[in-house]
């Protein structure tokens, strides 16, 4: 998952002028951060993806796809009472 993160950040990083370009590196980003159940980078290649406003119907499709599955790994995702103590 880290090479998909460093080679979509890399194609980013080159400022792609099409926003369906950049729609599909923030998917990767998205779909590779779930994987690795990076829950903050996930959602933030989410907000990205979804400021584009990208309107092909196949990446709309994987678009809902993974955020459904961020959905369910952020359902799963709590922070116990012993661990809250330790968080300080």
């Amino acid at each position: 998952f880290d090479t998909a993160i460093e080679h979509a950040s890399e194609g980013l990083a080159f400022g792609p002028l099409d926003r369906t370009d950049r729609g599909w590196l923030y998917l990767v980003l998205l779909d590779a951060n779930i994987r690795r159940g990076d829950i903050t980078a996930a959602r933030e290649a989410l907000r990205a993806w979804k400021e584009l406003a990208v309107e092909n119907k196949h990446f709309l499709a994987r678009a809902g796809e993974l955020q459904r599955q961020l959905e369910h790994l952020q359902q799963g995702f709590h922070i116990s009472a012993d661990e809250r103590d330790n968080l300080d």
